[in-house]
């Protein structure tokens, strides 16, 4: 977006150093509000929405000191903002330990004997977890099929990694030679 007066580009999300941005010229600007579906100017003081409607009202709210915003026509729409959530992964994780905040192996080990403790695991049942990431954890160590046979010697243990530590789509650790 280029600002009106001026040749260089600024975010929509960025203020001027007085704090105050006025965005203009959209050709459609959808508020989400059901008061005013519309509009067609918009004031942001600190970070904030202010005087949003005509360019009379949002000029009156900047003040003469603010940046100005030509949108040269564009659509605006609001940001929408997708949690991603898979909805059946997303239950049954919650079904399992988490392990998220876990800040090493032997917590790891911990909130899952915490888990069974709670909710045996039935016979011939795995026990899964998922959500650690050892970037937190002192050396960067992985939970060992030692520290899960120790725990678990007759209940086998899938663990996943989160997604975010190397973007690999997550690991496993093995128990018994078996995934």
């Amino acid at each position: 977006v280029q600002a009106a007066d001026t040749s260089s580009s600024m975010s929509l999300g960025r203020s001027s150093s007085s704090g105050r941005t006025l965005f203009f010229n959209a050709s459609v600007v959808h508020t989400v509000s059901p008061t005013a579906p519309s509009a067609a100017a918009w004031c942001v003081i600190d970070g904030a929405f202010s005087g949003v409607g005509s360019l009379a009202v949002a000029t009156a709210a900047c003040g003469a000191s603010a940046a100005r915003v030509n949108l040269h026509g564009a659509v605006v729409v609001p940001g929408l903002i997708d949690s991603h959530l898979h909805l059946l992964y997303g239950g049954l994780k919650l079904a399992r330990p988490q392990l998220d905040n876990a800040s090493s192996a032997a917590e790891v080990v911990s909130i899952l004997l915490a888990h069974v403790a709670k909710r045996p695991v039935p016979p011939g049942g795995w026990l899964q977890g998922f959500g650690w990431d050892q970037e937190r954890f002192p050396g960067k160590v992985y939970p060992t099929r030692e520290d899960l046979d120790g725990a678990f010697p007759h209940t086998p243990v899938w663990l996943g990694r989160t997604l975010w530590t190397r973007g690999d789509g997550g690991g496993g650790v093995r128990q018994n030679g078996k995934p």
